[in-house]
């Protein structure tokens, strides 16, 4: 798993290379001067060169691209164009936030879809597998902004059981920050179950058909037994 694990973030860093070099390019076609935007147009040439050396705009385009990642890779993310503050701090606080709604929506769906994706493989083409694929179809197909916003019209407004707008921290006052948090946690893991649960079927369709399966039921493995031992570790790692 750690193996498998390793592959994987290995693989990401070709790709967010690439992703790197189209915002640069992208970001280098846009017409303007940042140090003219961040200065205004009342600004003497003298401020603007020594901002442009500041900001590390005055060599070539490859010599630009290797400072901005160069000063990533020390940790430097520079400063916002809009308010001056250091672009880290302020997107580290935001993770918080963001890494606590993602982690528990995906840790609530893979609790749900794991074991209904290893239901739905054991009876396959039966009415309890065409259920369970019919409604994890209707899950990833409902955008999760159309799912959310119907859930703050419902729960939020109609009910009025959840805040629908504003956010509290979970160290500053737990209660209260769970009640913030409810309502994106839930749709974005209905989403993720629909997904991680087609996800898991496919991938234990697959370990069922596989002779050690076939040898653990003969040996007289009771079906609960297999999921559990043989089926679910090996189908786990997608």
């Amino acid at each position: 798993m750690l193996a498998y694990l390793a592959r994987r973030v290995a693989q990401t860093i070709p790709t967010l290379l690439l992703v790197a070099l189209a915002v640069f390019a992208l970001l280098r076609l846009i017409p303007g001067d940042p140090a003219q935007l961040m200065l205004g147009d009342g600004a003497d040439a003298e401020s603007l060169a020594r901002l442009r050396d500041q900001m590390g705009l005055t060599g070539s385009l490859p010599a630009q691209f290797m400072h901005w990642l160069s000063a990533v890779l020390r940790g430097d993310f520079g400063h916002s164009l809009s308010d001056g503050q250091p672009v880290l701090p302020v997107i580290l606080e935001r993770f918080q936030v963001s890494a606590t709604i993602v982690v528990a929506a995906v840790a609530i769906a893979v609790c749900a879809a794991v074991p209904a994706g290893l239901v739905a493989a054991w009876k396959q083409n039966k009415a309890l597998d065409v259920g369970i694929v019919m409604t994890a179809t209707l899950l990833l197909s409902i955008p999760s902004f159309w799912l959310g916003m119907l859930l703050l019209l419902w729960f939020g407004l109609h009910l009025n059981w959840l805040p629908v707008v504003g956010y509290v921290a979970l160290r500053d006052d737990f209660s209260q920050g769970i009640l913030y948090v409810i309502l994106p946690i839930a749709t974005l893991a209905m989403v993720e179950t629909g997904v991680f649960t087609r996800m898991a079927r496919a991938s234990a369709i697959e370990v069922l058909r596989l002779e050690y399966v076939a040898h653990a039921r003969a040996k007289g493995v009771p079906e609960a037994g297999v999921l559990r031992r043989h089926v679910l570790p090996n189908a786990f790692a997608p």
